[in-house]
């Protein structure tokens, strides 16, 4: 018998819970540890979700990351380290579509965050307001010249 998907789920106070699943509700992670105990943890309690398994796709983690200064979201943590890369999937509904058929929407957006920042900034995904790749990136990495350099002369 193969080993089951389990999450530890995480807390900022460092307290752990290991459950086989959650689910996220009205910013918070609602789910029922293996012990038995159902709990409710507010997304700005939560430190990261790690979960693991059998198979590779299985071992990620998810964060509660900020994304405005009143505004955060559980995403996937890509990479981590003095900038660490998020994605955020968005899940949506566009009305009915043939013969009376819910249709569902999903967008995927990227965040980038720099060690001792408070707030990730969109850098790329499905909203066009907030600006285009290479602009966020300049934007972002200004203080990165080569970095910048590699954008502008190679289509980075």
């Amino acid at each position: 018998m193969g080993q089951k998907k389990q999450y530890s789920v995480i807390t900022t106070t460092g307290k752990t819970y290991i459950t086989e699943n959650y689910s996220e509700k009205n910013d918070k992670v609602v789910f029922t540890s293996v012990d038995g105990e159902r709990t409710e943890i507010s997304l700005s309690k939560l430190d990261k979700i790690v979960s693991s398994g059998k198979k590779e796709k299985h071992n990620y983690t998810k964060k509660h990351i900020m994304y405005s200064n009143k505004k955060g979201a559980l995403m996937l943590e890509i990479i981590s380290g003095k900038v660490s890369l998020y994605e955020r999937t968005i899940m949506g509904m566009n009305g009915m579509g043939p013969m009376g058929v819910p249709s569902a929407s999903t967008s995927i957006d990227y965040y980038v965050i720099k060690e001792g920042q408070q707030v990730a900034q969109y850098i790329k995904g499905g909203n066009l307001a907030y600006g285009s790749f290479q602009k966020n990136i300049r934007e972002f990495f200004e203080d990165c010249k080569p970095l910048i350099e590699m954008v502008e002369t190679k289509g980075f």
